[in-house]
């Protein structure tokens, strides 16, 4: 009794949550995290970005569903890949979908840590540019295979799951990231939403807790495990961490 007593004292809450509860991402997805960020994002000066978001401002203007692909990697072993990869249980079941984009079946797989930077900064556009998402492999840290399509989710399921009604609900569960606070949305600029894509992942998580995560990298860098975000990291966080002289 004198046990649980002190068990319960030792649970100091913050916020909603006791911190046994918070979520702490895998050490090995940690430590990918911080190295594919500091790739991804150290390789562009401020010149290249301006120039770039000039580039997508323009070709929103003028292509219809122009946008730029957004950086998801799926986290998972080597055990829990060969399980749910084509899985006859279609809640599981992960795939890609078209053999002929897959990097793996094309060029091997490239590690993380091993590979050099300009290399691995070369396969991240690569599985950027695809619609699917990439395999990160975190026992033996190797990008493998990209163009993976997961599971999709309905609204009802994410209602059901999360215990809200709509994007906005959503996005303050989880703590998805915004351009402004909530509180705080200009009313000249369109509501926020959640692609699908990252709902699926959001979903897939929550499924999953403790057996996968995804990195996703795009104007922030993010963990999704267990449905909620997590190390949450703005490009700049990156590039002041930059220690390699290869960086600028």
């Amino acid at each position: 009794m004198v046990e649980i007593i002190l068990n319960q004292a030792e649970k100091k809450k913050t916020g909603d949550f006791y911190l046994d509860d918070i979520v702490k991402p895998h050490p090995n997805v940690l430590n990918a995290f911080n190295r594919l960020g500091k790739i991804f994002y150290g390789y562009q000066s401020e010149k290249e970005e301006k120039e770039l978001d000039n580039l997508d401002k323009r070709a929103k203007e003028k292509l219809p569903g122009y946008d730029r692909h957004t950086l998801s990697l799926l986290c998972i072993t080597r055990y829990f890949f060969n399980k749910y990869f084509n899985s006859d249980n279609e809640e599981d079941s992960i795939c890609v979908t078209n053999h002929s984009i897959d990097i793996y079946e094309r060029e091997g797989p490239a590690n993380i840590f091993n590979g050099s930077e300009l290399f691995v900064k070369k396969r991240l556009d690569e599985i950027r540019n695809c619609e699917g998402i990439g395999v990160l492999d975190i026992d033996s840290y190797n990008i493998t295979h990209n163009g993976l399509f997961i599971p999709p989710v309905s609204q009802i399921k994410l209602k059901k799951e999360f215990g809200i009604e709509d994007d906005i609900e959503l996005i303050r569960k989880i703590g998805y990231p915004t351009d402004y606070p909530l509180d705080e949305w200009p009313k000249d600029v369109k509501p926020p939403e959640i692609a699908t894509k990252s709902k699926a992942m959001i979903s897939y998580s929550k499924e999953h807790p403790k057996e996968i995560s995804f990195i996703v990298m795009n104007k922030r860098g993010y963990i999704i495990q267990n449905g909620v975000l997590i190390n949450k990291k703005t490009p700049e966080y990156f590039k002041g961490s930059c220690l390699s002289p290869l960086f600028p």
